[in-house]
Order: structure tokens, then sequence, then C-alpha cells
């Protein structure tokens, strides 16, 4: 079998259970890469990557087009963190990241 793109090998994915996994998960990122937020996989029909950084009082959420680049990054803050998509995936055990530092 002839492979023109060879695929890269799966990284682990590590769920996300509550937002003090998100805080955490994107601060232990910031100190492995130097690089602001991290990366979320959420699994589904609607599901998508999001890259989201913390902001004071709140999130800064960008969904990420197949090439990995974020495409209109929107604040939301603490009080309305619950009702956003993203929240309600992560209530459903849909939301997953990578390993930091692989």
């Amino acid at each position: 079998m002839n492979q023109d793109h060879p695929q890269a090998p799966a990284q682990p994915l590590v769920p996300v259970r509550d937002t003090r996994d998100i805080d955490f998960l994107i601060k232990e990122s910031e100190v492995f890469t130097g690089r602001a937020g991290r990366t979320f996989v959420v699994l589904g029909s609607q599901g998508g990557s999001y890259r989201i950084e913390l902001r004071p009082c709140g999130y800064l959420i960008g969904p990420l087009d197949g090439h990995g680049l974020g495409t209109d990054a929107r604040y939301v803050s603490a009080a309305d963190w619950a009702g956003h998509s993203v929240a309600r995936a992560m209530r459903a055990g849909l939301v997953f990241t990578y390993e930091a530092g692989r």
C-alpha cells in the first residue's frame, strides 16, 4: 500500500471534566509551550476544536478551522461560561485536550 501522506502518530486525549480542569490545563499548556491558551477538542455531531485562553473574569474562545487557525474568537465571561456550547459539551463528557509536552 502506497501512502502519499503518512499520518502523524495519534496523541492521547485527556478528558476535561469541569471548569477547574479547563483553567489548570490552560495554565499547564502555557508553562510547557510559552503560548497563551490551549486547544480543546469537542466530540460529537457539532464538535470541533477551540483555542481557549484565560482572561480576567472569563475566557477568550476561538473555534479553529481545519488548519488549526483561529476564527472569530469571542470573550465569554465567567458568569456566562455555563451557557457556552463548550461548557455544555464538557458537562456531557465530550471535551478533551491533548497531553501537554507532546
